[in-house]
């Protein structure tokens, strides 16, 4: 072999060797134990609750999911601020006040500062409640739409018939399907109804507080519809009122 033959199968072999040196460095390298996330021992919250004008919500309930520390609430700014100590798992943050829902926060982790803005919305800017069903006699059904999941066990249905008043149908009673009907999971509501002589102009479908107390009778005054409204106010959820279906 001559000399320039030779150097030549040196340098080659060389370099073979140095290449296969920085793959297993990589490669070791790759498989080596990553240097943990340091965790912070406080973690300080904060954030501002505004409502969907922006306006700052005070006395607004802020839960941190998947700790021990008590719930807080907004104060007149709509701030709030609290500390997590020895935080390890990752973490929700909720906002909730009566009539009120916004989204909660993603899942956290610990970190030395969390900040939180929920925006509120009022039930009654997203909620509606439409009829579906009527078997004269039987049953009138329907479904409402726009309450978030946690919040359709808050609230019921309540039917009222207009002749010369507006009276509650199908009886004045806190029965479950006579008085009120239930909101189920999908939105759905079911219940009975009679076929009364007196044939009423209009029904009135009405979403309201589970714990609120209809009255039996509402005068009509000059606009039946606003009369029927104004006097639920804040407790009205949702409506639809419609003509009544023939064998109401």
């Amino acid at each position: 072999m001559s000399k320039a033959m030779h150097y030549r199968t040196k340098v080659t072999v060389q370099w073979i060797a140095v290449i296969v040196l920085i793959l297993v460095a990589g490669v070791r390298a790759q498989n080596s134990p990553q240097p943990r996330q340091e965790v912070p021992s406080v973690v300080e919250v904060t954030g501002q609750v505004t409502d969907a004008s922006h306006a700052p919500m005070e006395n607004v309930i802020i839960k941190a999911i998947g700790t021990d520390v008590s719930p807080v609430l907004s104060d007149a700014r709509g701030m709030y601020k609290f500390y997590l100590v020895n935080q390890t798992a990752a973490f929700t943050l909720a906002a909730s006040k009566e009539g009120y829902s916004s989204d909660p926060s993603p899942p956290e982790e610990p970190r030395r500062q969390v900040r939180f803005d929920p925006v509120l919305t009022k039930a009654q800017d997203r909620a509606s409640v439409t009829m579906q069903h009527f078997v004269s006699g039987e049953s009138i059904s329907g479904k409402v739409a726009g309450l978030r999941a946690e919040d359709v066990g808050k609230y019921k249905v309540v039917l009222y018939v207009l002749t010369n008043k507006w009276y509650i149908h199908p009886f004045a009673e806190n029965t479950e399907g006579t008085g009120y009907g239930s909101i189920t999971a999908d939105g759905s509501w079911t219940m009975k109804t009679v076929n009364r002589s007196n044939h009423p102009f209009k029904l009135a479908i009405l979403v309201v507080p589970m714990d609120h107390v209809p009255p039996a009778v509402v005068e009509s005054g000059e606009d039946a519809e606003s009369s029927l409204r104004a006097k639920f106010g804040a407790n009205l959820i949702a409506s639809q009122i419609l003509p009544a279906p023939e064998g109401l």
